[in-house]
């Protein structure tokens, strides 16, 4: 995998096909996370992680993700959480340059350096899922989601935004009538 101008160009390896879905898709990463994360998850530590993906539009709401990271992290006081995001920021430029931006700024202030990764130019939902903790889908709208139904398939638990789709299939432990049938988290709005 060769790194030029911050831009990954692919190779033909499954590391790629991991990261970009497609071998030879080339995608930017934006942020990291810093070394001390991945000796702690050596060391046994729990180090948890919170996904979002999907595409790069206003309508997914990846900067409400961040925004709610940040929100999160100043509020708790918590160090270990890590927070990784995925789609293709191009389909919206103008939304895409101000994800872009708000990862590049809050990933270099204090509590948050080296907790916060953007893949741009792809979204691996399964892998992401796979691994996390947690899954953050805050559409603004949706009429037909599967990222949280790809999210539950993983056994990773989603957290959603009560609009559409997203409303009708996601159980939530904190309404009494959903209660029984609790396998997600939703917001009463955005």
């Amino acid at each position: 995998l060769i790194q030029e101008n911050g831009v990954l160009l692919s190779s033909q390896n499954s590391e790629n096909q991991l990261r970009a879905g497609l071998a030879g898709k080339q995608h930017e990463v934006v942020g990291g996370f810093a070394p001390e994360y991945i000796e702690k998850l050596k060391n046994g530590q729990d180090i948890k992680l919170a996904i979002s993906w999907g595409r790069g539009d206003y309508q997914k709401g990846l900067d409400t993700v961040i925004d709610g990271f940040e929100k999160f992290v100043n509020n708790t006081g918590d160090k270990d959480t890590l927070l990784l995001l995925g789609g293709d920021l191009s389909i919206s430029p103008e939304e895409g340059d101000r994800v872009i931006n708000r990862v590049k700024i809050l990933s270099q202030k204090g509590n948050f350096k080296g907790r916060i990764a953007l893949l741009n130019g792809f979204a691996p939902g399964l892998p992401f899922a796979s691994a996390a903790d947690v899954s953050v889908f805050p559409s603004r709208f949706a009429p037909c989601e599967l990222t949280d139904l790809e999210s539950k398939h993983m056994l990773c638990t989603p957290i959603v935004t009560d609009c559409q789709g997203l409303g009708q299939k996601n159980f939530d432990p904190d309404i009494p009538k959903e209660a029984q049938l609790a396998d997600g988290f939703k917001t009463k709005h955005e």
